[in-house]
């Protein structure tokens, strides 16, 4: 009788150490939990969306382009890296009308420039030439023959220095730039084909090639 009290005894006492030893679990599972929660808080509350690379990059092209009051390309105009005119060659001489004028000025859809644009540095760089519009309504672009003018300066003042047919060109550029420099400069051009081509060298290259017109005559219109 006297073990059996004991047991009981001991049996009541190790009942409620096994109670605490469970609600110190209990409690340490729910601390747990709480810590998870609150990192999770913390974890949503630091979250930033990063913002899209594409939707600024076009945003600030568009704002670019409003700013600089660039217009949409017009159609008719060949865009690929090596431009081949439907005047390539000619064993015979051709005759060209259409607008004396720059590889830039072609390369940013102006089938026909002002001679006051025309009469710039960077625009002489690019090399002159005559474009011409065909029966579809598209464009083409000739290179003049001879050295395009490098940019050089002359005592501190930058002056043309082509030579050739770039030249005769930028003699007629100047003489309507100087009298009405918002006005075109109409031409009708002579010259052979023989299957050269030229390409801006300029800063502004853009990996455009033309056929080159070994010119003969230009006459302004």
């Amino acid at each position: 009788m006297i073990r059996l009290k004991i047991v009981t005894l001991t049996g009541l006492v190790l009942i409620p150490a096994l109670i605490m030893l469970g609600v110190t679990a209990c409690s340490g599972g729910t601390s747990s939990t709480t810590q998870t929660s609150s990192m999770a808080a913390v974890t949503t509350t630091m979250s930033v969306p990063a913002p899209s690379p594409t939707t600024f990059a076009v945003s600030q092209l568009a704002a670019t382009s409003t700013t600089m009051g660039m217009s949409k390309p017009k159609t008719g105009f060949t865009t690929t890296s090596t431009v081949v005119n439907s005047l390539k060659t000619s064993a015979s001489t051709v005759t060209i009308t259409g607008y004396i004028t720059t590889e830039d000025d072609y390369a940013m859809k102006l089938g026909a420039d002002t001679a006051g644009m025309i009469n710039m540095k960077v625009m002489a760089m690019s090399g002159l030439g005559i474009t011409t519009q065909k029966a579809d309504g598209s464009w083409e672009f000739y290179y003049f023959n001879g050295n395009f003018s490098s940019g050089d300066s002359i005592n501190g003042k930058w002056a043309f220095n082509g030579t050739a047919a770039q030249l005769d060109a930028w003699n007629i550029v100047l003489s309507i730039a100087a009298n009405t420099p918002k006005a075109p400069v109409p031409a009708t051009v002579t010259g052979i084909l023989k299957g050269d081509t030229n390409t801006n060298p300029g800063n502004d290259a853009d990996g455009l090639y033309f056929p080159v017109l070994t010119v003969s005559s230009i006459v302004q219109k």
